[in-house]
């Protein structure tokens, strides 16, 4: 059963990659335009960005779309009544679900990476059970900025430029952590001795 979940995760992880590889060319003729702004000033075509965020999620491009909503965020924060934490959070992660290719986007990978290093932290006679534990802590605090609030996101931005960073680079951290998952779930299958 690890193997075969491990091995899931890590061809997913791959998908994931490849698919923001092979359509790196579509982002960047999309990014192009946008990317005439003078540095530090958001860009006008904020629903432009979100495209390609959503077209794309993999993409150098939109890495970089991402980073120019956080700077969006930051510029302009969203004011008003947070919702409960638990049931936003849970959104973002269903929403990262969807139709079209690549079926699972960032927040939904970012869902899925957590829920895997937590099994493996719960699997019994695991290997690595300790390096899974940090994985798990290193990967809820680099994806708690882009799944959290829009409120909390515009302290979080205040309170930090690596915030930003974090955000933008939402996409790789999550594929980099279902790979990671993966590979401890093969780590951790044991071969039974006679």
């Amino acid at each position: 059963m690890r193997l075969v979940l491990g091995i899931a995760l890590i061809v997913g992880a791959t998908a994931l990659a490849c698919h923001g590889f092979y359509n790196e060319k579509a982002a960047e003729e999309a990014w192009r335009p946008l990317a005439v702004a003078p540095a530090g000033t958001p860009p006008a075509g904020t629903e432009r960005l979100l495209e390609i965020t959503e077209a794309w999620p993999y993409s150098s491009a939109a890495v970089r779309a991402r980073g120019e909503l956080a700077t969006v965020l930051r510029v302009r924060p969203l004011s008003g009544e947070s919702p409960p934490l638990a049931s936003f959070v849970w959104e973002r992660i269903r929403n990262g679900f969807s139709s079209t290719l690549p079926y699972v986007l960032p927040e939904g990978a970012a869902g899925i990476a957590l829920a895997a290093l937590l099994l493996v932290c719960f699997m019994p006679r695991q290997r690595a059970r300790g390096l899974a534990v940090l994985l798990l802590v290193l990967g809820a605090a680099a994806c708690w900025p882009s799944l959290a609030p829009p409120a909390l996101q515009a302290k979080a931005l205040e309170f930090s430029d690596h915030v930003r960073t974090l955000m933008a680079w939402l996409p790789r951290i999550s594929v980099g952590l279902i790979f990671l998952a993966g590979i401890l779930f093969l780590a951790g299958s044991r071969v039974h001795e006679s």
